[in-house]
């Protein structure tokens, strides 16, 4: 069932900054994660992005939007509050095409209208209030824009990610190096700790893909597909501006 939605912003229990230590690690040793790329590689090549203007809500280490075409897209604006994760964003991609908002997406503005592609992934739990910011991204795309969404639903498993990490770790490293990087992923399975003690005091919010689905209709979105992915603890909902 959907958690208590807070509506005013949360205090978060997770430590981004110290999550943004080891967050590229999935990129390396977690093919969940890679899964999930790969997912959004296949929706960018129904999209029309020639001249496109793109939001990325949310947006970490600028992982997802890295996966854009860079040369073919016009503007590209990346939304996080957290200056670790900015800071590995701006390694990855080149200032003369993205632009790097280091604040909450609930105090960011733009006039609507704006973009073309909104992205969001496994980032609208921890903002406040998510109905209220699935309407702010409706309101920022074009007619016909379109929306692809990627939320944690379910609560984290501690010991089910940690296995599942460290199983990865070793077979892809060895035995050696992978326990030097399990080592260095510490702050992964400390601060998904964190996010599972907001999820079950209700900080952050948590769903069924059902329920997300809903959400994103309200929002004044077609949606154009949903699924369970990231070994079923996220919903992958895409949608659709009407024209």
């Amino acid at each position: 069932m959907t958690q208590q939605l807070s509506l005013t912003a949360p205090a978060a229990p997770v430590d981004w900054s110290d999550y943004a230590e080891a967050y590229d690690l999935l990129l390396d040793y977690n093919p969940a994660y890679r899964a999930l790329l790969s997912r959004f590689e296949t929706f960018l090549e129904g999209v029309d992005l020639d001249g496109a203007a793109c939001l990325d809500a949310g947006a970490g280490t600028g992982n997802f939007a890295s996966r854009l075409p860079l040369s073919r897209i016009e503007r590209l604006a990346l939304v996080d509050p957290n200056s670790g994760m900015m800071r590995r964003a701006r390694a990855k991609l080149p200032s003369s095409v993205a632009e790097f908002h280091e604040t909450g997406f609930e105090t960011y503005r733009d006039e609507a209208g704006t973009f073309d592609l909104v992205i969001c992934t496994n980032a609208l739990f921890a903002m406040p209030d998510p109905p209220t910011r699935l309407a702010q991204m409706h309101e920022l795309l074009r007619p016909e824009g379109r929306l692809f969404l990627v939320d944690l639903g379910r609560r984290v498993s501690v010991w089910d990610w940690s296995l599942y990490l460290g199983t990865h770790m070793i077979l892809q490293a060895g035995p050696m190096e992978g326990l030097k990087v399990l080592r260095r992923s510490r702050p992964i399975r400390r601060q998904n700790g964190r996010i599972r003690q907001g999820q079950t005091e209700g900080t952050y919010w948590t769903h069924t893909l059902d329920e997300l689905a809903q959400h994103v209709a309200a929002a004044g979105f077609e949606v154009t597909g949903r699924e369970t992915v990231y070994r079923g603890y996220c919903d992958l909902v895409t949608g659709k501006n009407a024209p």
